[in-house]
């Protein structure tokens, strides 16, 4: 018989982890099915910060590998935090297993999109989504008119990718170091995206609200960063503003490839 001792909620589970003790586990276990991982890293920290408002449940880990981690999909984290674990008390699965599995299972659908971007009947319908014609238009309707030579970049990849990188501080750190953080640790940026051997450009949009907008000595340090993560692929940076992002910033980074 297996005695089950090892009971603990996951918010107090993931409070006894660094990150990166999550990080081999999840990609041993799901290794060609992972978002970005700093977009883990991000909810993670949005993990440790996040008070129980929910009713909770059970996520047992069974010796046989066996879990009930995907009752976590499609869950938010109010909820997810307040969910006990349990584990089999010979060890059969660790900690940082077990949480991998949770912030896998949990991160796409667990935290609330942070910016508001108003009337979605206001965003392109005329074409597909996805095709080069509908992520101009997408990217136009967040930040006003392109130069004439984006477009024609956009227009002629043959490969976008977008990636976005949130801080998420809560008054514990500076917002645009967290995004440095989250774009040059090798330990979970691995530059997935940019492609040195092909003809690429990218397209780096910085948002933050106006009650707390991007300050001068915060574009010097971004424009900074961001030239160190690129190297010589080439890049523009803009900033806006927006609704709902509180105290904190949204890099959106729009990754074109092939492009004429």
């Amino acid at each position: 018989m297996i005695f089950i001792d090892f009971v603990m909620t996951v918010k107090e589970l993931f409070q006894s982890l660094d990150f990166k003790d999550i990080i081999e586990p999840m990609k041993k276990k799901y290794p060609t099915a992972l978002l970005p991982l700093s977009r883990y890293k991000e909810d993670y920290d949005i993990i440790l910060n996040t008070v129980f408002s929910g009713e909770g449940g059970t996520l047992t880990f069974h010796p046989d590998s066996d879990s009930d981690a995907y009752m976590c999909e499609g869950d938010r984290y109010f909820n997810i935090v307040g969910m006990e674990v349990v584990l089999p008390d010979n060890g059969a699965v660790t900690a940082a297993e077990a949480a991998a599995e949770i912030l896998w299972c949990s991160a796409p659908f667990g935290r609330y999109g942070e910016i508001d971007w108003g009337d979605v009947a206001d965003w392109p319908e005329e074409f597909e989504p996805g095709e080069p014609r509908w992520e101009l238009a997408l990217l136009e309707a967040k930040i006003g008119p392109l130069p004439e030579r984006t477009k024609q970049s956009l227009l002629s990849s043959s490969s976008i990718e977008k990636v976005y990188y949130e801080s998420q501080t809560y008054g514990k750190s500076g917002r645009i170091e967290y995004i440095a953080d989250l774009l040059l640790n090798p330990l979970y940026n691995s530059k997935k995206y940019l492609g040195p051997s092909k003809k690429q450009e990218c397209i780096c949009v910085l948002y933050t609200t106006p009650e707390h907008p991007c300050t001068t000595a915060e574009q010097s340090r971004i424009i900074e960063i961001i030239g160190k993560y690129f190297g010589s692929t080439p890049w523009q940076l803009f900033t806006r503003q927006c609704k709902g992002l509180a105290h904190e910033a949204e890099l959106d980074i729009t990754y074109i490839t092939d492009c004429e």
